[in-house]
């Protein structure tokens, strides 16, 4: 998974974010180890600190835990994950249908449009 991240936006959101996605997508399995803070920080060119405060946020959501001596790892159930990125998804599409009305399109014109990209981008 490539990581996009927006400076000009707050960061720890945005790494709990590509973290529940790459574990919705079956990237990191339940119980299974994930980046360090040190490999996560040097990867997303972040502070070690921002994002011990991501997982720490990640810890309180029930979607990671913390093995003292051994890192951290998924949690076994995960729901509160799934939960996170159906918002997550709902809250893009309703911003895509948002910004295309801003612009003058109906949602059924934007769906259209949306639609014709996909068909496109599958040829």
């Amino acid at each position: 998974m490539k990581w996009y991240i927006n400076k000009s936006k707050p960061i720890c959101p945005q790494i709990c974010e590509h973290m529940c996605v790459a574990i919705n997508l079956g990237e990191f399995a339940p119980n299974e180890k994930i980046y360090s803070v040190r490999e996560l920080s040097l990867l997303i060119g972040v502070t070690p600190n921002t994002v011990q405060k991501a997982y720490d946020m990640l810890y309180e959501m029930n979607i990671i835990y913390s093995v003292p001596g051994a890192g951290w790892f998924v949690c076994e159930n995960t729901n509160a994950c799934a939960k996170k990125v159906e918002a997550l998804v709902n809250e893009k599409i309703e911003e895509y249908f948002n910004n295309m009305e801003s612009i003058g399109f109906s949602k059924e014109k934007a769906t259209e449009l949306l639609q014709e990209r996909i068909g496109k981008t599958n040829e």
